[in-house]
């Protein structure tokens, strides 16, 4: 487990060291590369970023530890294909895919070498679903253990979500396995509502919730700023 000081040096904490209700901020700041818009921002001791290719390796290699984690197998060409083709499942289809590295300095506190990459220590991404107008499916939030606990999973969750409703989309899907207990509770906390069909032999789940101004919720961000308003992520 990690030891309490690198949390206490953050803006992040662990659950259960601060106030109930209360949230993280965050500026996020676009990045135009070549040929595509690319995002980067700071979360506490976190950068998440776009993908590149550079990070094909690692991300899958601790997509796959993660898996195995909970007895779940890695499917290069099946449910995991989308880890491996990238560039086809997300950013050619119109969706996104990024990667969470953590400081240098955190992850040799908390005794953590980064052994994806360097850095790496998770992932998170969203595209649209075929046949499905409005409608796009969050894919591969997976934290490595060293990053777990510091309220990452509800922070990328509520940045997919506000991406998604900027590119227009007004659902967000999920489909997953009831072994990921802590992934269900997050998404069942977020409003996420059962769904009967589910196409991923993987999982035994699929959930559902509006999104943007489908969800009552305040505008997403403008697509034409260079930075970002401050914005809240619980």
């Amino acid at each position: 487990a990690a030891s309490a000081s690198p949390a206490r040096a953050s803006t992040l904490e662990r659950p259960g060291s601060r106030s109930e209700g209360s949230s993280h901020e965050l500026d996020a700041v676009r990045v135009r590369g070549p040929g595509a818009e690319r995002l980067s921002w700071r979360l506490g001791q976190f950068c998440v970023r776009s993908w590149s290719p550079a990070d094909r390796g690692p991300a899958s290699q601790l997509i796959g530890d993660v898996l195995a984690e909970y007895g779940l197998g890695w499917e290069p060409d099946g449910a995991d294909r989308d880890v491996v083709q990238v560039e086809a499942c997300y950013e050619e289809a119109g969706g996104e895919f990024w990667v969470v590295e953590g400081e240098r300095e955190w992850l040799s506190q908390v005794g953590s070498g980064g052994d994806y990459g360097g850095r790496i220590v998770g992932t998170a991404g969203y595209y649209p679903r075929t046949g499905r107008p409005g409608e796009v499916e969050i894919r591969k939030m997976y934290l490595a253990p060293c990053a777990r606990g510091y309220g990452l999973g509800g922070a990328l969750l509520s940045a997919l979500e506000r991406r998604a409703a900027d590119r227009g989309y007004t659902r967000a899907v999920v489909e997953t396995a009831s072994v990921l207990t802590e992934a269900c509770a997050l998404y069942r906390r977020r409003g996420y509502e059962p769904m009967r069909d589910v196409e991923t032999a993987r999982c035994d789940m699929a959930l559902s919730r509006p999104i943007g101004q489908a969800a009552g919720g305040a505008a997403p961000w403008a697509s034409k700023a260079t930075h970002a308003p401050r914005a809240s992520w619980i």
